[in-house]
C-alpha cells in the first residue's frame, strides 16, 4: 500500500510530465492555448472553454496570463487536497477547482 506522500509524488511526476509535453515552446510556462491542448478531448468537450478558462485563471496566481510549472503544480496539489477523490490535473474531471491564488494568499 502506497503512502499518501508516495501517491502525491507520483501524481506530481505525472502532472509535471504532462506540463512539459504541453509546453510547446519550452519556456516553462503554459499559455491558455497550450493549457487547453493538454486537456483530453473528452474533458474539453464536457467542460467547455469557459470552465477551462476558469481553471487556467485559478492556476495563474500572479495573473501574468500564463501558468508556470510552479503555479501548475501548486494548483494540482491544492485541487487534490480540496477534492481528494479526484486528481484534477491527472484526470481533469472536477467541475469547479479551488484557486491556487487563494492558497498562495494572493
Amino acid at each position: 500500500m502506497k503512502s499518501a506522500s508516495s501517491k502525491l509524488a507520483l501524481s506530481l511526476q505525472r502532472d509535471a510530465l504532462r506540463f512539459a509535453e504541453a509546453d510547446q515552446d519550452g519556456n516553462m510556462e503554459l499559455t491558455f492555448d497550450e493549457f487547453i491542448q493538454m486537456q483530453p478531448q473528452q474533458v474539453r468537450e464536457q467542460h467547455g472553454v469557459e470552465t477551462l478558462r476558469g481553471w487556467f485563471e485559478a492556476a495563474d496566481t500572479d495573473s501574468s496570463g500564463s501558468v508556470s510549472i510552479n503555479e501548475f503544480l501548486l494548483w494540482c496539489v491544492m485541487s487534490t487536497r480540496s477534492h481528494p477523490s479526484v486528481l484534477p490535473c491527472s484526470r481533469c474531471q472536477p467541475t469547479s477547482l479551488p484557486s491556487a491564488r487563494a492558497a498562495a494568499g494572493r
